[in-house]
């Protein structure tokens, strides 16, 4: 359920049940580009991580590392709009519904917080959109230290993320 509230509140509400044990990770592609000019560049991000799950040809491989300084957005910075682009995937700190991440347009001053219950949040840009995607960690189902993602049968399912948009000048 997609709710928007005059506050600048966009709130995604997941439900789901299930008869049989199934696989259940939802996400979404929201695509930012908060200077209304298409492009990712200027834009300063937050993201409360100290941790990103390894790679291995874009599969997690089941290890929970320190972010790089690459990936390290722990303080406030200006995003890097560069070769390589960022698709990375953070092991969020926290538990429960939460803020988790913060971007704000350099030249817009428009600023998104992200809020949500979820442990993980990919990371995902191109020259023009950043994408803040709350999830459980790809290839969990793989990878026994990871939250399971089964939703077991007649288990009822719910999680909820918040893109809360304010103009911060």
């Amino acid at each position: 359920t997609y709710t928007l509230r005059n506050s600048g509140e966009l709130t995604i509400e997941y439900t789901a049940t299930s008869d049989a044990d199934t696989l259940i990770n939802p996400t979404n592609h929201v695509y930012l580009s908060l200077n209304g000019n298409n492009s990712a560049q200027n834009h300063t991000l937050w993201i409360d991580a100290d941790n990103h799950t390894e790679m291995v040809s874009q599969i997690p491989n089941g290890n929970i590392s320190p972010v790089t300084e690459r990936l390290d957005f722990t303080t406030a910075r200006t995003m890097p709009v560069s070769s390589p682009n960022y698709d990375d995937n953070y092991a969020l700190n926290g538990d429960g519904y939460r803020k988790v991440a913060s971007l704000t347009g350099q030249t817009s001053i428009i600023n998104v917080d992200v809020y949500t219950d979820r442990p993980g949040l990919q990371l995902y840009n191109t020259n023009s959109h950043i994408c803040l995607e709350t999830q459980l960690y790809p290839d969990a189902i793989n990878h026994e230290n990871f939250a399971s993602p089964i939703l077991r049968a007649d288990d009822e399912f719910y999680s909820k993320t918040a893109y809360v948009f304010t103009k911060i000048a």
